[in-house]
């Protein structure tokens, strides 16, 4: 009974880590539940979950996934072996987002710690899992963009606006030198 169980929960994590698009694993460590529920909101936001699993059954679902999948061969070989505690969040509308909200509460809790991840069909260990989090968002990098461009035309467009300012007042004054 206890094995058909474990079973169900294999087979549930292989449909739930199949159809996810984008997925990563944390050392959640001794982290209290109110501080996990807390963080469970926040990456609420942008549509990611958080699984909270054994990391046996998590193995046994990439073994399962990596018979099919090169990806999850690869995963498994950076990854692996699990250990402490571990939760797995997946998808969301941003998980550039997600990875930042979770890279800040690792810095108020040490035992908060990437562990890898499956992201934009690319593996990526604990290390690089953690720069990418410190990279700016697409939002972040449109606006440096946007005003990279904006700042040398609304420079142009000053100068070119000072110099006819500065004619107009010239006329100004000369108009008011002859009327008087």
């Amino acid at each position: 009974m206890v094995n058909q169980l474990k079973k169900q929960k294999v087979q549930q994590l292989t449909e739930l880590i199949s159809t996810a698009e984008n997925f990563f694993l944390i050392k959640v460590g001794n982290i209290k539940h109110q501080q996990l529920e807390k963080i469970r909101k926040d990456i609420n936001q942008y549509s990611a979950k958080i699984k909270f699993l054994k990391n046996s059954l998590f193995e046994k679902t990439i073994n399962k996934l990596s018979s099919s999948k090169a990806e999850f061969r690869e995963f498994r070989q950076k990854v692996f072996p699990l250990k402490e505690n571990t939760a797995v969040v997946l998808d969301g509308t941003d998980i550039y987002e997600v990875l930042k909200k979770i890279s800040e509460y690792a810095k108020d809790y040490e035992e908060l710690q990437f562990k890898g991840g499956y992201i934009d069909s690319t593996v990526y260990d604990s290390q690089n899992l953690d720069r990418l989090s410190k990279l700016p968002s697409k939002q972040e990098l449109l606006s440096k963009i946007y005003l990279s461009i904006k700042s040398p035309v609304s420079r142009l467009h000053t100068a070119l606006q000072f110099n006819t300012t500065k004619v107009y007042l010239i006329i100004k004054e000369l108009a008011k030198k002859q009327a008087n």
